[in-house]
C-alpha cells in the first residue's frame, strides 16, 4: 500500500475516503473503509482537472 493512500486512511482528520468513478468495476478493488460514490460518465477522461 503506498504511503499517501495509508496516511489518508490513518488519519484523524479525514473523517471519510471515497473514489469517485463512473466504472462500478472498481469496487472489488476498494479497501473496506473507502467509499465509492459513481460519477457521471462523462467525467471520465484525462484532460478534466477537478482541482
Amino acid at each position: 500500500m503506498s504511503l499517501i493512500r495509508q496516511a489518508c486512511l490513518d488519519s484523524c482528520v479525514i473523517d471519510e475516503t471515497y473514489i469517485y468513478c463512473s466504472d462500478d468495476t472498481v469496487i472489488p478493488y476498494l479497501f473496506p473503509s473507502v467509499k465509492f460514490l459513481k460519477g457521471p460518465k462523462y467525467l471520465d477522461g484525462e484532460i478534466l482537472n477537478m482541482t
